[in-house]
């Protein structure tokens, strides 16, 4: 057993000596009454007083001092494992949009259900981070990986035949693309759900599934389509709907290759499953995922059990006894009410703060790390504070606050994303604050200027929120200066945020946090396909009032330039590779 404030007991002498007052009280009060009364007038004084209950209720008061010393000693015995706060999860969509993905075998067709599977899984995503690559003949990266469950909802409703690159059908590259995409992930567990018919798995499947298997991404298939097959209906001159048909004159008959993406799924670890109208397969693919999550011992500590409430609530409870036992024989003790209900207040407070003693001590010892700036030692106080309390929101925040001092941007991000659930306003402004610095950090300009723009929202006064969604703004124009073809003159470089407090430790709140909010719909990035007018006013009406015309203008053309830069980056020809060619099956 050791004690976490052995100085507490220094008051044990204290009790000894209040022992051996005791005892010469009785002593002396013996040798008192035999000089008041002898003889036979002795047994008639002390006919009612019962000596045995005298000495019992000055015991039960000496072992309630001493339990209760000891409880303020906080003793802790033995040791316990347990886990940190659950992780979370990096998915990967790959989507075929190959023609053969518009046939009719299905209804609407084989992408709209493939469209479909995909938001039912977004609206199930619990903290877990997704992002979107498309391929025909080429594969493109949508979005990368990202919470903002908003845009991917946006983008994917947007995924048409048309979305990639070149047609044609290279899965294999579309799966290499997600792969690579998902090499700078930290998350415990990584995974690429591809959506497809599975019809030409290409001939660098082997590649692409070697890769996967060394980078531990397991690949889940979901099947779209049926193995009858279809017919794919195009588009002809002049408008009209006519069916696909190959080099040769014969209409294309398209059929699902359900062995092929079986065998792709069990060479990576991954499952294979048939999309259906009930829309929930690659939502019991994605649980799959989260039970993989559940199952890891993530950050595991061993802790001591804390024994310092046990000893206070069996201290109270000897007082209590000592209190209600009369010391007269045949006598009833009307219990003293004034003092027995503090006593029993002090009971079920000790009961029900448990080991809150400990936390908020790691708590203040982390903070008093963090502002003499040895941030690896705050982070491991936070963190064995969040082990105990896994449930407070300010302990995780406390945590990603020190994450973010160490340079884990990513991991700091993961944290502090979790406690964006949280009821409180004033967390949740500090989290996205936090969020943004970590964002600008990363040079995700973008990802920033979202975060400042809800911290905004929760508090409309933070003035270094205002001033970093400014600076934010700027490094999105400067991006688009550098396109500028040349002779133009890019902006004036910006010194990263200033005027913003780094991320502060918050000491843990009394409340659990409430029930998980919404996901917010902030402007997002995307195609520059929706009407302007109606970005325009949803860019206002998430700003707020201060956002003038020409800034809402000027946010609208960042996104839609991040958004070309996105498609420019993953879309270029590979270096010695000439123009692509259009394929003999190009469905």
């Amino acid at each position: 057993m050791r004690f976490e404030e052995p100085q507490a007991l220094l008051l044990l002498p204290a009790v000894a000596a209040a022992a051996a007052l005791c005892w010469f009280t009785f002593r002396w009060k013996d040798r008192t009454l035999a000089l008041f009364a002898r003889g036979e007038t002795m047994p008639s004084l002390v006919a009612s007083v019962s000596r045995g209950r005298q000495r019992a209720k000055v015991v039960l008061g000496l072992m309630a001092l001493v339990l209760l010393v000891v409880g303020l000693a906080k003793p802790f015995w033995g040791e316990t494992t347990r886990g940190a706060a659950p992780q979370q999860a990096d998915i990967l969509l790959v989507m075929d949009v190959s023609l053969s993905m518009a046939a009719t075998d299905v209804r609407p067709s084989r992408l709209e259900q493939a469209k479909a599977q995909a938001l039912a899984l977004v609206d199930r995503l619990q903290g877990d981070r997704i992002g979107l690559v498309v391929f025909a003949g080429a594969p493109s990266l949508r979005f990368p990986l990202t919470y903002d469950y908003g845009a991917a909802r946006s983008l994917i409703r947007a995924v048409e035949p048309d979305s990639a690159p070149s047609p044609g059908s290279a899965l294999a590259d579309g799966i290499l693309t997600a792969v690579r995409a998902l090499r700078q992930s930290d998350a415990p567990v990584r995974a690429v759900f591809l959506l497809s018919d599975g019809e030409d798995l290409g001939s660098q499947i082997t590649m692409a599934v070697q890769e996967a298997v060394a980078e531990g991404v397991a690949v889940s298939t979901l099947g779209a389509g049926t193995s009858q097959g279809g017919t794919i209906p195009v588009r002809g001159p002049g408008g009209t709907m006519t069916l696909k048909r190959d080099r040769s004159g014969q209409i294309v008959q398209t059929r699902l290759d359900a062995g092929a993406l079986e065998s792709l799924a069990e060479k990576t670890g991954g499952r294979y499953a048939l999309a259906t109208d009930n829309g929930r397969e690659l939502v019991a693919l994605y649980q799959r995922v989260q039970q993989q999550l559940n199952s890891r011992v993530s950050e595991q500590q061993s802790v001591a059990e804390d024994l310092g409430s046990w000893f206070v609530v069996g201290g109270v409870l000897l007082l209590m006894v000592e209190m209600l036992l009369p010391e007269r024989r045949g006598a009833r003790r009307r219990p003293n009410t004034a003092a027995v209900l503090p006593l029993v207040a002090v009971l079920f407070a000790g009961a029900c703060t448990g080991d809150s003693g400990p936390i908020f001590k790691m708590n203040e010892e982390g903070a008093k790390f963090f502002k003499e700036g040895n941030f690896p030692a705050a982070l491991d106080r936070f963190r064995q504070a969040q082990v105990r309390r896994p449930d407070l929101p300010p302990l995780t925040f406390n945590v990603g606050g020190a994450l973010y001092k160490t340079q884990e941007f990513d991991r700091a991000l993961r944290e502090t994303q979790r406690v964006l659930d949280s009821d409180d306003a004033g967390l949740r402004a500090r989290a996205n604050f936090n969020m943004g610095n970590a964002y600008f950090k990363k040079e995700q300009y973008q990802d920033a200027f979202d975060a400042y723009k809800r911290a905004l929202k929760d508090n409309p006064l933070d003035l270094d929120a205002k001033i970093n969604l400014e600076l934010t703004l700027r490094r999105l124009e400067e991006r688009q200066q550098q396109q500028s073809p040349p002779g133009q003159t890019p902006g004036q470089d910006s010194p990263p945020p200033g005027g913003q407090s780094p991320p502060q430790p918050q000491p843990p709140g009394n409340n659990p946090p409430g029930p998980p909010g919404q996901p917010s719909d902030n402007t997002q990035p995307g195609p520059a396909q929706p009407d302007p007018s109606a970005e325009l006013r949803r860019a206002l009406r998430d700003a707020g009032q201060e956002v003038d015309i020409e800034d809402a203008l000027r946010i609208l053309d960042a996104l839609r330039l991040k958004e070309q830069q996105m498609q420019d980056r993953f879309n270029r020809q590979p270096p010695g590779r000439g123009p692509a060619q259009r394929p003999d099956k190009d469905w």
